[in-house]
């Protein structure tokens, strides 16, 4: 366990990212097309790319979980924009109660909802 909060965590890992890119592809992270970013964050993922200031495996487990929670979040929290995660995946959102769809095995038919109570 680290003792560093979240900030730092993506501060040292977005510059050992940006580091292992240049060192590795030549440019930043974000310069590289689709591919290479994807080949870089598998070996994040992995642990085989090695960072300076902190261990890649941990980065990238932060960026993900983090990237998990904002697909899921409400739009009330400045995340998940008109509702786009949950529409992709056909979540109700903060609908009162689905459940009888589930048991249904077929497509939830309305639009996601919420906690404002907009519609997507």
């Amino acid at each position: 366990q680290l003792p560093l909060v979240p900030k730092q965590i993506y501060n040292l890992g977005i510059s050992d990212a940006d580091a292992y890119s240049k060192k590795t592809a030549g440019k930043v992270f974000a310069e590289l097309d689709g591919a290479q970013q994807d080949t870089l964050l598998q070996k994040f993922e992995s642990g085989e790319a090695e960072f300076v200031q902190l261990p890649a495996k941990l980065f990238f487990s932060y960026l993900l979980q983090n990237t998990r929670e904002g697909f899921f979040s409400d739009p009330i929290h400045g995340g998940n924009k008109e509702m786009v995660g949950w529409k992709l995946i056909n979540f109700p959102g903060a609908r009162a109660d689905f459940m009888d769809w589930v048991e249904r095995g077929e497509r939830y038919p309305f639009p996601p909802v919420s906690i404002r109570g907009e519609r997507g």
